[in-house]
């Protein structure tokens, strides 16, 4: 099951790295995505190491899982959920042949992807929201070490 994730995320590094390669505007995109994706990374680093970010975390995380054993011992939680969701699901079902509800969401889907695509065609949303993506990890990098990168600065390769 972590498999698909894994091969998404290597599938997607791959993609990543290739388009930072190219010498055109998406690669120069991808380069800036890059560069402040990895400080922002950093700066994760230096508040974890700062306030044990993540050590605090697991002791809560810890508690919490604890708890949540207790009480569905005590409380049966996951009996209930599970048969709540099965009768849920035979009235889903029952409703789905009765009303063609999965049929008509195909339909509804896919004229709003078609939809979608349609406005990114006259509005280059995605260009837009890749800049801004970019804009956001440079806002965060100057709050972060209190000072201003160089927006046209290319990392060395």
């Amino acid at each position: 099951m972590m498999g698909l994730p894994l091969i998404g995320m290597m599938a997607g590094g791959v993609a990543g790295g290739i388009t930072a390669q190219m010498e055109n505007e998406y690669g120069a995109k991808a380069r800036k995505f890059g560069k402040y994706g990895a400080t922002a990374i950093d700066s994760a680093k230096d508040l974890d190491r700062k306030y044990n970010v993540s050590g605090n975390t697991k002791v809560a995380v810890e508690s919490a899982v604890y708890k949540a054993k207790e009480l569905n011992e005590k409380h049966d939680i996951t009996g209930n959920a599970k048969r709540t969701a099965e009768g849920a699901y035979a009235k889903a079902r029952e409703l789905n042949e009765k009303h063609d509800v999965t049929g008509k969401a195909k339909k509804a889907a896919s004229s709003t992807i078609q939809a979608a695509s349609d406005f990114n065609k006259k509005y280059k949303v995605r260009d837009k929201i890749g800049d801004a993506v970019v804009s956001g990890f440079q806002a965060l990098s100057k709050a972060v070490h209190g000072h201003t990168s160089n927006q046209n600065q290319q990392p060395n390769h």
